[in-house]
């Protein structure tokens, strides 16, 4: 089953925000990429989070070190979400892809939203929601997809710390 998502209303309360919350809960692998990265989008998300996190889910965020607010990658952290920041000057990260694994089953969702409270909630924005068993072609598509995305990622880590060992603040820009 394959289905459209905008946001129709204000409130958040469908669309974007509705649905990602849904397909965290009780997913076991969460994969979440997005260019633009905002506290407000981790704090919209941030309960379902723990508790993935509290149920020792493997939960991965990437984001773009030129558009990652520095309070959202350090809310990220002290959820215990692993992070990976990507330096746009070697890679510039744009995809918005939300993957979620319970058992057999997987669902992804593709579209415009970043992980922002506007995008997430009353931005026009649109995705397209795939379902489906770990067995059919289109899962291996997006698993090699997202390995691939998760090598490229590490490969073009951002530097967190300095040669000194100083922290290095993301700035958004």
């Amino acid at each position: 089953m394959s289905q459209f998502i905008w946001n129709q209303s204000k409130a958040g309360n469908d669309g974007h925000l509705t649905t990602i919350k849904k397909e965290l809960a009780g997913a076991h692998i969460i994969s979440m990429c997005s260019g633009h990265l905002k506290r407000g989008g981790v704090e919209a998300l941030a309960d379902e989070l723990k508790m993935a996190i509290d149920r020792e889910a493997r939960v991965i965020f990437y984001s773009n070190d030129k558009h990652t607010e520095q309070d959202a990658a350090d809310r990220l952290a002290t959820l215990g979400v692993e992070h990976i920041v990507v330096d746009h000057r070697r890679m510039y990260l744009h995809t918005k892809l939300y993957y979620f694994e319970v058992g057999q089953q997987y669902s992804a969702v593709f579209g415009s939203a970043n992980i922002t409270e506007a995008a997430l909630t009353s931005n026009e924005e649109l995705s397209y929601v795939v379902h489906g068993t770990k067995q059919d072609s289109q899962r291996q598509q997006i698993a090699a997809y997202l390995a691939r995305l998760d090598r490229r990622c590490r490969r073009y880590q951002a530097p967190r710390v300095d040669k000194n060992g100083n922290a290095i603040p993301l700035v958004y820009r």
